[in-house]
Order: structure tokens, then sequence, then C-alpha cells
């Protein structure tokens, strides 16, 4: 028909293949084309291919099976029809402008149809593959067999659904919330489960599986009751357990829930105010019918009186409060308390036992339940860890020094029973206190404390020893006789004194014997005594007979001097005629003897401190006088002891140790010039000042400092008259020759008043000094 054709291909000589173009209906020539010239026609037929008007209906669900009826032409001789290229099913050619046709499972979406016929394929038409409802996902996928369960079905293609079954029962509250999310309630329902679909015009979804769980039934609760404060442990029996997800007791859950089996939970009972209350089994399926458990009431505690004891125990409690009837027990910190009585519901009287120190739980046991803790107080003791030193004599009046612990508001220390003295608590871990008399033996210290008494330490009351006799009883106030004393305990004795004056010649012959020979005394009964480390007797007598002539030293002036040596030293008494010999600590030294009542020696150089000094005769010797070697300078006066504030007044001053002074002070001020004399003197020149001041001789490098507090008053002037300018003057006149003037003699009286107090308060504050 003039169109050329396609795939033209010359085979051989013979024969050639070619492949026909689009042509209109009809029959047309066929030329062979050559460069010879074309060859005669032959003839082809182009037959009328099928065409489709229309289809009915234009979709259907993926999953195929829509009858459709297609409209067109040309379908006489149709030998098929095609969605998309695949093949529907149940083809008929009904006429030649009518075809039926079933469709297949075809993706969503629009798709091309096409009638196949001999005569050629039409041209398509269009067919639209609507897609069906998809579940991807149910929350939950499970609940109970009464239905009720809210469930939201997550998927694709929900626009347009009409309703969910489950297991072929239609949903409750069925609503589509968007294409991909339906919610609906679960239907009632034998449990199991079952097939979930979502229904819509295009056709029902797949089936996502909801299983219907049997609700949980509670047939036992075990035991049945408990105390208020919870902690019970229940065995809870039934059916459905598995899968529990909570158990309560009157709405307040239960813990340590564990799901033994689908029959059988364990659980502990929470806390809850007494009373029956519902036991609640929960699982995923809902709640169970309820079981019955009661919380019992315990016992309250409102008070504890004494509220604190000793940690030794033994202290009666009074416990009130309620729930007490019943109770089994009281534990102080855990440990039982003794003497436990009921009294009644509110009252329970106990005993504490004993306890570490510190605050503890109290706790009324009972079988509903224990009690709240109340609070008591163990209180520390004192505890003793040592006694410094552990033994004395059984007079008294050892200084013990007790070491330990809780010290702080002790009361007192006894010693066997008896209380000590001088008790001082000097911190928490240190008393002092002083041993009273007790008998001989080891005894039980103990310290007295609020708290309570201290377990004892231990002290020795050490016996001390007796005299029954002195023999001789008296003797010579010259000494020298040979004394026999009799008693007990003399063992270990270390001496014998005289009226306070060591024996001579002490020898402990045996326990019940001493020998000693009497030192020189004044005349007179006096106390002899053993002295022992223990501790000294009870005197014995002993009297010292007058003998004629014999030495007696009544004084030493002065008593006391540097310990350099030089001090001169005037030694009176009586007796000293024919004396033979003076001794200071028991050395000879250099003496003369002025007259029967005086001597004068000049000191050797001693270590400071007090020193006997005897004077011995034919007759015997002198009672020891004591004299005291300084360590240093000493100051025993300033004469005169006052003078005018403006200084310029020359003072002598007494005292030892003066050679090699460096300097005089009055208060702060150096004195305006100053002489060593000797030894024993310093002249000065007071400087001015005002006050009551001290005087101070800065010594040597041996002898050091020495000061007499207040040693010196810088004296007040007396008033001036302010019309003459005179003291002791008024307005008129001219002092004592103004006989009419009485104030101006009044003061000038009042003036040496003042001045005579002064001095004898001076002359005082020396005697005294020197004494």
């Amino acid at each position: 028909g003039g169109t050329a054709g396609t795939a033209f291909t010359v085979v051989n000589d013979t024969t050639i293949t070619v492949t026909s173009p689009a042509h209109v209906p009809a029959t047309v020539d066929v030329v062979v084309q050559h460069p010879n010239g074309d060859s005669q026609p032959g003839a082809f037929t182009f037959l009328a291919a099928p065409a489709i008007l229309s289809l009915t209906p234009t979709s259907g669900p993926e999953t195929g099976d829509t009858t459709v009826t297609i409209t067109g032409t040309g379908f006489t001789g149709a030998t098929g029809v095609t969605f998309g290229g695949t093949a529907g099913s149940g083809f008929a050619v009904v006429n030649d402008t009518t075809i039926t046709v079933v469709t297949p499972a075809h993706a969503p979406g629009a798709t091309d149809v096409v009638v196949q016929s001999p005569n050629g394929t039409s041209g398509p038409g269009t067919f639209t593959f609507i897609a069906l409802p998809a579940i991807t996902s149910l929350a939950p996928t499970s609940g109970p067999v009464t239905g009720g369960t809210p469930v939201t079905i997550t998927g694709s293609g929900f626009t347009g659904a009409t309703g969910v079954t489950f297991g072929g029962t239609p949903g409750v509250g069925f609503s589509v919330v968007n294409d991909t999310t339906i919610t609906v309630a679960s239907p009632a329902h034998a449990e199991g489960p079952v097939d979930v679909i979502v229904q819509a015009p295009v056709g029902d979804s797949a089936p996502a599986t909801f299983t219907y769980l049997p609700l949980p039934v509670i047939t036992g609760v075990a035991p049945a009751n408990g105390p208020e404060t919870g902690g019970t442990a229940v065995t809870i029996t039934g059916t459905g357990f598995t899968g529990t997800t909570g158990v309560t007791l009157g709405g307040t859950p239960a813990t340590g829930v564990t799901v033994v089996n689908d029959t059988t939970i364990t659980a502990t009972t929470p806390a809850h105010a007494p009373g029956a209350v519902d036991v609640v089994v929960t699982t995923p399926a809902g709640p169970s019918e309820p079981g019955d458990f009661t919380f019992d009431a315990v016992p309250a505690i409102t008070s504890v009186a004494p509220a604190s004891g000793p940690e030794t125990g033994g202290t009666a409690v009074t416990i009130t409060g309620t729930g007490f009837t019943g109770a089994t027990g009281v534990t102080f910190g855990g440990t039982p308390g003794t003497a436990f009585t009921v009294v009644n519901d509110t009252t329970i009287t106990v005993t504490t036992p004993a306890h570490a120190p510190g605050a503890v739980d109290v706790i009324v046991q009972h079988p509903n339940g224990n009690s709240q803790p109340g609070d008591f107080t163990f209180l520390q003791l004192p505890a003793i860890t040592s006694l410094a030193p552990t033994s004395g004599p059984q007079t008294g009046g050892t200084a013990v020094t007790i070491t330990g612990t809780g010290f702080t508001g002790a009361t007192g220390v006894t010693f066997g029973g008896t209380p000590g003295t001088g008790f001082t608590v000097v911190n928490d871990t240190t008393i002092t206190v002083t041993t009273p008399a007790h008998a001989p033996g080891a005894v039980d210290v103990v310290v007295q404390h609020p708290n309570g008494d201290s377990q004892p330490g231990d002290f020795t009351f050490l016996p001390v020893p007796a005299i029954t006799s002195v023999a001789p009883a008296n003797g010579p106030q010259t000494g020298g006789t040979a004394v026999t004393i009799t008693g007990t305990g003399f063992t270990g004795a270390t001496g014998v004194t005289f009226g306070g004056t060591p024996g001579t010649g002490f020898t402990v012959v045996n326990d019940t014997t001493i020998t000693v020979t009497t030192p020189a005394h004044t005349p007179g009964g006096v106390d002899v005594i053993v002295q022992h480390p223990n501790g000294d007797s009870q005197p014995g007598d002993f009297t010292f007979d007058p003998v004629a002539n014999a030495p007696v030293i009544s004084g030493l002036d002065p008593d006391h001097g540097p310990f350099l040596g030089g001090t001169v030293v005037t030694v009176s008494g009586t007796g000293f005629t024919g004396a033979t010999s003076v001794t200071i600590d028991g050395v000879d030294v250099p003496f003369t003897v002025v007259n029967d009542t005086t001597i004068t020696l000049t000191t050797p150089p001693h270590t400071a401190g007090a020193v006997p000094i005897v004077v011995t005769t034919p007759v015997g010797p002198s009672p020891a006088a004591t004299f005291t070697y300084d360590p240093g300078t000493t100051i025993d006066g300033v004469d005169p002891g006052h003078g005018p504030q403006a200084g310029g007044t020359t003072v002598t001053i007494t005292g030892g140790c003066f050679t090699g002074a460096t300097g005089v002070l009055f208060g702060a001020t150096p004195a305006t010039s100053f002489t060593v004399v000797d030894d024993a003197t310093i002249t000065a020149v007071a400087p001015a000042g005002t006050g009551t001041v001290d005087v101070t001789v800065t010594g040597g490098v041996e002898c050091g400092n020495g000061v007499l507090p207040g040693g010196y008053r810088y004296d007040v002037p007396l008033p001036v008259d302010p019309g003459t300018g005179t003291t002791g003057s008024t307005s008129t006149g001219s002092g004592l020759a103004d006989t009419g003037s009485t104030s101006g003699g009044a003061a000038l009286l009042a003036g040496l008043a003042a001045l005579l107090v002064a001095c004898g308060a001076l002359i005082l504050i020396r005697r005294t000094r020197r004494a």
C-alpha cells in the first residue's frame, strides 16, 4: 500500500522476509523494490484490530477477582485480555463489542488493559488496582476475655475502612484516625489467639493476631493476716497468674512479687492501716476478683521512762503506748530486756540489759508485729585503767591520780567503800583524790557517777608502824639518850624523830624493836614518830629534861644569806660560854663567842636551801636553828622606804649577794647612782618617779636579780595654798605662825599623820621580811 515494510531481509534469490507496517484496514499491493525495477504487486489485506472504548468497573482490589466488562469494537476472534501484562481470567467474547473478564492479582496502581486478537492487540484501556488495608502491628497484642481492651492498629490503606473484626466478632468503638491508624476496643471472646481483620470496600486486610487471655483467679491467700507494718511473706494460689504484673493489698503494691508458676505467687505485704483489705492480682488480661487479707494492729510506743541508764543495764523502765496485750518481749538495741511484764494494754515494765554506750532502739515484740522503735540511751560508765600510786599508808592522805575514761560528771571516789577526800575531776580521763584512813589490805577503788559506778580499781592500804612504848621516856635536852622503841610494823622504817628532829644511831632491830639516840632539843615533852614508807606512826612520848647551862639558840640575824657564803650571822641564845664548836649542816665553821648569849660567825659557801646550825659546849649540843642559803640576790629592806617625786633620796638597801651587782632599778628607772658597800649593803640615789615601785638589784652572773616588791614609795606633795603659794597655809596668815588659821594647821597635821602611817607600814614590812 505504498508504505515500506520493516525488518526487510533477502533470504535468498527466491525468498524475502519483511514485517508489515501499520495501515488502515484494506487489501493493498505488495511490491518488491529492485534496482532493475519493481515487481508486479502481490496482495496483502490489513485486518481491523480490536479497540477498547470503556471498562466497567475501572478499578478493583489488588487481589484481583474483579469482573470487568470491556466495551469496544473488533472483539470477534479476540483471544484474551491482559492487565498490566498479566492475563485476566474468565475471559469471554460476548459479541464483537463486548468482552467480560476477571482481573488477576496485581500490584496497586493504574495498569494498561489490552485485548489480544489475531488481528492485533487493542490500544490500552486503564484499570486501577486498589491497595487493600494492611496491618503492620497491634498494640497491645493481648487482652482479657472480657474484652474492652483499647487496641491501636497500625498499617496502611485504612482510609475508607468500615470495621475491624476479632475472630469474626466486630470490635467496639471503631475509628479510622488516618490512613495508617485505627483505634478499636476488643469485644468479649473466648480465650486464645484470634484473627484481627480490617474491613474495607476494596477488601479485607490480611489478618493480624490478638490473644484473649484468661483473667487471674485467686483461690487462697496464706497467711490471711499480718502486722500493719507489713513485711509478711504471703503465698497466693489460684489460676492465670502467668505474666502477672503486680499484686496489691488494699490498693497498695506488694513488694518482692514472684510468679512461681501459673497457679502460685509469693509476695511481701506493704505497710497498711489495720483492717481487712482486698488482695488483687493484675496480669495483662486484667485484675483478678479480690482475695482477703487482714492487717493486724501492732504495738505502738509513746514513751520510755527513764529514757537513759548505765551501760551495765539494770535500769527499771516503764514503756507506755498501745496494743501491748499479747506482747512477747522488749529489746534494747536488739538485746532482750529482763523482768519483762505486760501490765496492761498500755503499759509494760522491763529491766534494761547490759549494752554498749549510745542511743538504741527500744522495740516491743508482738505476734502481730513489732512496734516502731522508742528511744533509750545507754550511758557510758566511768572506767578505771590505772591508779598511781597503787598503795599508801592505812592512815590515808596519799594523793592518788586515777586515769581512765568517762570521768566527766563523776561525783566521788571510794576506797573500800570509804569516800576519798580532795576529789577533783581534772578532765574526762583524770581524777585526783586523797585516800581516807582505812584498815590495811587491798580494797576496791570505785569512781562514782550519775551514769553508774565504775568497775573497781585496786589500791592497797599499807600498815604503818605502831609505837607501844619508848624506854627510857625521858633524857637530857642535850640529847645522846639511847632509846628503845617497841611496837609493830617497824620493818622498813627509815628513821625516828623527836619533836621533829631526827634521832641518830637509828637501827631497826626487828619488826617490833628500834633503837635510836635522841638529838638535842629544847626541854619539854615531844612526839616520838617512827618514819616509814607506808606512813609515819602515831606519836609516842619522850620528855627532854632541862640541863643547866645547856646551849639553846633563840635566833639568827640574819637567818638567810647568799649561797656564795660570806654572811655575818649573829647567833642569839643562852649557855654559849665555853662553846667548843659551831656547825652549819654538820660542818665546823669558825666562830666567836661574844658572851654567854651571843656568837658571831661567817657562813661558808653552800648550795641553796635550809641547813641546821648547832652550837656545842661541854654541856652538850644545842637544838638546831635553821639558816637558809638563798639561791641568788635577795633584798631585805630599803631605808628610807620613801622620798620625794623629784628623786634625790639616798637609800640604803640591805640583803645579800650584792657583790658584783650591776645596777639598781626603782620601778623600771635606774638609780641616779649606786655603790656596793659590801655583799649585804648597797647605797643608791632614787631617781624621779611617782607611786609605789619595786626596787630591783641586778646581780652578777652567779647571783642574778633580786626584787623587793613595792619597796619604795614616792611621796605625794603637800597641797599648796593658792593665796600664798606655801604648803599648809590658807589665804590669810602664814602656816603655823597664823594662830587664826585652822585649815592650814589641819592640812599640816594631816600630812604629818600620813607620813607617820607610811613610816610605820615600812617598819612593819621590814620586820616581816626579816621574820
